[in-house]
């Protein structure tokens, strides 16, 4: 399996080492790491469209390969993508991540890091992005259970409009309570504007405190309530992965005894997803109340 892992933190940032290490030591994956030569969080999904984007080849340990770019994350996949198709090499999944700080509701209009990811699934591959919640993160284990799970569940297969995003407490992985599905919240920035005069001169700079709306089983709660949080971003979803299989609906649908079910809707589909363990996951349909659809047997309908 060849995998693509960029980020918006920069090449030399942990988070991405660490992914890299798991995917390579556990999965068994070529990695190849395709990362911005510095800082570019908040790029959301922008490219470069008026200079040319440099490469240049970097030494990183557990990668097929690894490059810096000077564009933005989106650019890396982009980049990446293309390079390495000329040397006739298929991407089979593309990783965004670790990042140092969580991606959750209205974080992922502007994360850099939810670009990337992005921009791979618009180019047609498999995608996730994987967040821990700080910006001086050191817990990184958990992440990367998920993301290794992931592709051990999926075997990598997963409809390429459907790109996956994935945000964990930065604790251990022994004091996160469990796995929560969740739909997006909306979050706003406290001052998030200030404004500064020096003179003639006035200046505005971004900061401020996050601050955020509760929306029951949303990413917030869920990262904040010590649970990873496993959020499905829908564009025009027509199937998912055969390789994910069916189980039981279980009864109890609050995230606060590490098992929780949310709906994500669409304007097309609504997707159901479901982790309870790190042994399962599952996708299937609703109705457009968000009632999921079951067979004869009360089993979830698969996509």
């Amino acid at each position: 399996m060849n995998i693509l892992v960029a980020n918006d933190d920069g090449i030399e940032a942990r988070g991405m080492r660490e992914l890299v290490k798991a995917l390579t030591e556990r999965v068994g994956a070529d990695v190849y790491v395709f990362a911005p030569d510095g800082q570019r969080s908040a790029a959301s999904h922008a490219i470069t469209l008026r200079s040319p984007i440099s490469v240049w080849q970097v030494p990183f340990e557990g990668a097929k390969e690894a490059f810096a770019l000077d564009g933005t994350p989106a650019d890396c996949v982009a980049v990446g993508l293309k390079m390495l198709r000329l040397k006739g090499i298929d991407v089979d999944v593309v990783f965004a991540g670790i990042n140092h700080g969580s991606n959750v509701g209205t974080d992922t209009v502007y994360s850099g890091t939810v670009g990337a990811a992005l921009e791979g699934s618009i180019q047609g591959v498999p995608s996730a992005a994987v967040s821990v919640d700080s910006h001086q993160a050191t817990h990184f284990d958990y992440a990367c259970d998920l993301a290794v799970d992931l592709i051990n569940k999926t075997g990598g297969e997963w409809d390429s409009r459907v790109m996956i995003n994935i945000n964990t407490p930065d604790l251990p992985a022994d004091e996160i309570k469990g796995t929560c599905n969740t739909v997006l919240g909306e979050r706003e920035y406290l001052n998030d504007v200030q404004m500064k005069t020096e003179g003639e001169v006035t200046t505005f700079e971004y900061g401020g405190d996050p601050g955020y709306f509760r929306v029951e089983t949303s990413q917030f709660e869920a990262v904040y309530s010590n649970l990873q949080s496993f959020l499905t971003l829908l564009q025009k979803v027509k199937r998912l992965s055969a390789h994910l299989e069916k189980v039981r609906i279980h009864s109890e649908r609050r995230c606060g005894i590490g098992v929780g079910i949310a709906i994500q809707r669409h304007v097309t589909r609504t997707m159901y997803m479901e982790a309870v363990a790190p042994e399962q996951l599952v996708i299937g349909l609703a109705d457009e109340n968000g009632d999921l659809l079951l067979d004869e047997n009360g089993d979830i309908l698969i996509v």
